[in-house]
């Protein structure tokens, strides 16, 4: 069993943070030193429909934010705008919390997990008492060596239907910009992936986080960029896209390349045994070399799934 450690860590992934400016961000990746990384999610607006704090907010869709006082922004896409924050810059920190049992409509979920000894935690508004009647579940499992076993746990439960709740339009306009992927590229990404169902009506997305496995490193290294490439190969374990930075081995006919990237975009989407192409740009950070996936010419594509199983 994955125990979630809190004593030596910054913030975990899916944790939020609050910034002086009234920004929420989502952290992106789990870190023990002096500065985490975080996706935009909410920011303030006096016409906003949320309410967190007594503040009214609007959450991010598709949206690319601008700068932010005494923070670095490291990626400016839309819905994917991530910033680099010093501690000394998080005005509160909301943790995932662990997920009440006692809920009837989820309470069958809780206990299969527990069965298993895979803890529950739920974050996003759920966390912050900012949820309304009709939001989903942002639940949080820890631990990567959790993910297969969690997936084929939920995804066998009689209440359980995969479901992309936030509907394929709204993805395809917030990935517009990506020009190598067409749309049945993305409904292979997003449609196709377990993590995000209905669970007795109620619509929930799964994530992981795995504080055994901190992203500091990846954030402060210096990554030296080379040539583009595009590569094809086959996933060797798909659990890897789940944490940030996703980084994704691939066997290809001259070897093994390894995939990085921080998009949001590929978080689950990807299983064991997927062929797949890859188009980015060849980097070398810490001595290693890898295939950067980051900018709107670079892509993940799905070309051949064999395999029937979740992950």
């Amino acid at each position: 069993m994955h125990k979630v450690r809190d004593m030596d860590m910054l913030t975990r992934e899916w944790d939020l943070i609050e910034l002086p400016g009234g920004e929420i961000l989502t952290c992106v990746g789990s870190f023990r030193g002096t500065r985490t990384r975080g996706r935009v999610t909410y920011v303030p607006d006096d016409d906003g429909a949320v309410e967190i704090f007594g503040r009214r907010y609007r959450k991010i869709s598709y949206e690319i934010s601008g700068s932010i006082d005494k923070t670095k922004q490291v990626l400016a896409l839309p819905g994917e705008c991530h910033y680099v924050v010093p501690v000394r810059e998080i005005a509160r920190h909301h943790p995932t919390i662990p997920l009440a049992s006692e809920q009837p409509e989820i309470a069958d979920l809780v206990s299969a997990l527990s069965a298993m000894e895979i803890p529950l935690h739920v974050g996003g508004s759920r966390a912050i008492n900012a949820s309304r009647i009709d939001s989903d579940y942002d639940l949080v499992i820890y631990g990567k060596s959790n993910i297969e076993r969690a997936a084929k746990t939920i995804t066998a439960l009689p209440a359980y239907h995969q479901d992309p709740h936030f509907g394929l339009d709204f993805v395809r306009a917030k990935y517009r910009h990506f020009t190598r992927l067409t749309r049945k590229d993305l409904e292979l990404l997003v449609a196709d992936r377990w993590r995000h169902f209905r669970f007795h009506g109620i619509a929930m997305s799964l994530d992981v986080a795995d504080p055994d496995l901190p992203s500091d490193r990846w954030t402060a290294g210096q990554a030296r960029l080379f040539d583009v490439a595009h590569v094809r190969g086959v996933v060797l374990d798909g659990s890897q896209c789940y944490l940030s930075p996703k980084i994704i081995d691939v066997q290809t006919d001259t070897g093994i390349i390894r995939a990085f990237t921080w998009l949001n975009l590929y978080t689950g989407a990807l299983r064991t045994g997927d062929q797949i192409a890859v188009y980015g740009r060849w980097m070398v950070m810490h001595g290693h070399q890898f295939l950067l996936v980051l900018d709107s010419t670079h892509a993940i594509r799905v070309v051949a799934r064999p395999s029937t199983n979740p992950v």
